[in-house]
Formats: structure tokens, sequence, C-alpha cells
């Protein structure tokens, strides 16, 4: 786990941090840690602060917390830029469509299917076919890093749809557990199963069941950062309460406001996009946020990701509230693409709010099936 976080604290504070282990039935207090500002703490320092556990039978974990300060003037932008894009078809996906409950339930982390490689491979040439001149497409192509979720459909689609980007090329991916998809209870498709570099080794093994060697080499040479998935990531039971969804985008937000990158590609899911979008749109006209539109957090595993099963889509990018609504309530097609210019300031929602949006690549959102719309 990292995080970024903003701390209005004097010279003389200290900053005081528990540990706690949660889960289904209780949160479990197991140490803390404390530390000076004025006496300990330096600039652009990493500093091991060991946590003093309750019980000497917690020693054995080892764990600690490392800190590094910056100055927010350093590292504060006023403004940045992220592009969502939505991961290609998965075997759940799949699975669900041919209401195939044993393919659903009897596995974890569900890839990609042949046609989810395909829409990546589809995202790949779009992407090298497009308007160099165009200037959303200089941005994109001049992104200051690359996140992927460890989920494997994400991060297939991510080492595929963008094997050709420049900023892949230098410097690889990052995976980062907090854009992985919203788990409902029972959401098989949203544990992970692998660690660290074991996520890699699955994510180009699994592409056997569809493609050749030939076609796995080229991705190989592809280097990743594990960032915070060397650890267990992945949700319990579920991660759909209000305070769960509540907790998640303030952790996402506050590590997209303070890290210094200014442009990134971030390779997620569904339902965390639209759920994006519902947090951090403007308000509409009768005041009120998209989370009024409808609340949809505890909706079933089976809403994951749904099957489309019409073909009603937009590719409307106009800053009006249809199409905002939309983003809210519909979802990004399979391989798709969305650019989102982000405004930071303190008194909005989580200390962000939504300026523009334009849909990418011809990317389009499509309504959700019925299973979904069904709540």
């Amino acid at each position: 786990w990292n995080s970024y976080r903003k701390v209005g604290a004097l010279q003389n504070d200290v900053i005081h941090f528990e540990l706690w282990d949660e889960d289904w039935v209780n949160d479990d207090y197991l140490g803390e840690a404390t530390i000076s500002i004025n006496g300990d703490l330096k600039f652009n320092e990493i500093i091991e602060l060991p946590f003093i556990f309750k019980d000497s039978k917690f020693d054995d974990l080892g764990s600690n917390i490392r800190l590094k300060i910056f100055k927010e003037s350093d590292l504060n932008f006023k403004d940045k830029t992220i592009y969502l894009i939505r991961h290609g078809e998965s075997e759940f996906n799949r699975a669900l469509e041919k209401s195939d409950v044993v393919e659903m339930w009897s596995k974890t982390d569900h890839p990609l299917t042949l046609k989810g490689i395909e829409q990546s491979i589809d995202l790949n040439k779009k992407i090298k076919n497009a308007d160099i001149q165009d200037e959303n497409v200089k941005d994109f192509l001049s992104v200051d890093a690359i996140f992927t979720s460890p989920l494997s459909r994400a991060a297939q689609t991510a080492f595929i749809s963008l094997s050709e980007h420049p900023k892949i090329k230098e410097s690889g991916l990052i995976l980062l557990a907090n854009c992985r998809e919203f788990k409902s209870i029972g959401g098989r498709d949203s544990t992970g199963n692998r660690l660290g570099a074991d996520i890699k080794d699955r994510c180009l093994d699994k592409l056997k069941r569809h493609k050749d060697d030939e076609f796995i080499d080229q991705y190989k040479t592809i280097s990743w950062d594990y960032n915070d998935c060397d650890s267990k990531w992945w949700s319990g039971i579920h991660d759909k309460s209000n305070k769960e969804v509540d907790e998640r985008f303030d952790d996402f937000v506050n590590f997209v406001r303070y890290r210094p990158e200014r442009n990134i590609i971030i390779v997620s899911h569904s339902v965390f996009i639209r759920y994006f979008f519902k947090r951090y749109l403007p308000k509409n006209e009768d005041d009120k946020t998209y989370d009024d539109v409808y609340d949809e957090r505890y909706e079933t595993a089976y809403c994951n990701d749904d099957v489309d099963d019409a073909e009603i889509v937009e590719k409307s990018d106009d800053n009006n509230l249809d199409f905002d609504t939309k983003l809210a309530t519909w979802k990004l097609e399979n391989g798709g693409c969305i650019k989102v210019d982000l405004k930071f300031n303190d008194s909005y929602r989580d200390g962000v709010m939504v300026n523009s949006k334009k849909l990418m690549f011809d990317s389009v959102l499509r309504e959700r099936g019925k299973k979904d719309r069904k709540r």
C-alpha cells in the first residue's frame, strides 16, 4: 500500500499512525507509530518508521511505514490529465453472456478472451494510425507514466494496446492496486491470485490459450514496476460499501493529485470508471451530484462488466448534461479510451472535479445490459 496525503501540520506537531486489521466482522487494532514534524522529518528523504505493536506476537510481521515529505508547492498541480482505458473482453464477460456458471465461479482473475485480445490489438492499431497533428493525440503520446490495474484482463490490455507507445518503451508499466475493479460479494473476476513478478508471468502465460509464442514474445521485454502489488492487493469479500468506495477513491485521487506526473494513462475497469464519473462530474442543473442519478454501489457481481445487449452507443463528447449522465450510468466499451481533464481544489469533493472529457480513438459509450438496468 502506498498513498499521498496532505498534512496540515505545524512545526511542533506530531504525526500519529495506527495500524488496523480490517475484516468482515471486526476491525482489530494492531499497533501505532509516531513521528515529530520538528525533529524527525526532512524534505525529500525517505524515513523508515517501525510500528510498536500492542502484542509481541505481531512483531514477526515486521511492518513499518516509509515516509517522504514534500513541499506541496513542488507537487500540487492545479490541473492534470488522465486517459482512462477499459480492458478488452474477459473470460468472465463471455461466461456471463453464455450463463456459464462453472466458468464464472470456478476461477479467479479471468484473463482476456481471444475477442478481448483482438480488441486490444485494434486499439493499438487505432493509436498508431491516429493523426499525430491532433493535439489530443500528441498529448496522449507524450504522457509521463502508464498505470494499470493488476487484474490480468487490464494488464494484458495495457501491454498489448500500448506496446508501441513511447512511454511504455521508455519505462514500461506501473501496477496500481487502487484502480482495480470494485468487487461485489462473490466477485471472482475481481479476486487476484498472484503477487509481484508472478502477475506478469501469469498474464503472458494465459495468452497461450489463444496466441503462439511469436505473438507473446514481443511483450516479454516490456518492463513492469510492481509498485504496491508485492503483497495482497485484492479485496476480501467485497469493497462496495459506501465506506470502502469512499476510501478507495480518496486514496486514488490523492495518488493522482500528488504524483509528480502531469499526464498519465490508467488502464482500468467499467465499474471503476463509471463510479469515477458519478463522483467527480460537476453538479447538474438541479444541484444534485451524479450519485443521485441512481445508486449502484450494492449491485451484484453479475453487473460487473456486464455484456452489451444493446447497440445504443454515444459518441458525443459535448459538454452537456445528457453526455455526463451517460458517463455516470452507461459504460465505456471494451478497449475504449476517454481523455479526462481534472481540476484540483480542496473545496471540491475529495479535492477534484472533472473539468472536461473527450472520447478518443473512435471509442463509444454503451448502454448497460439488462442485468445492469434491472436495478
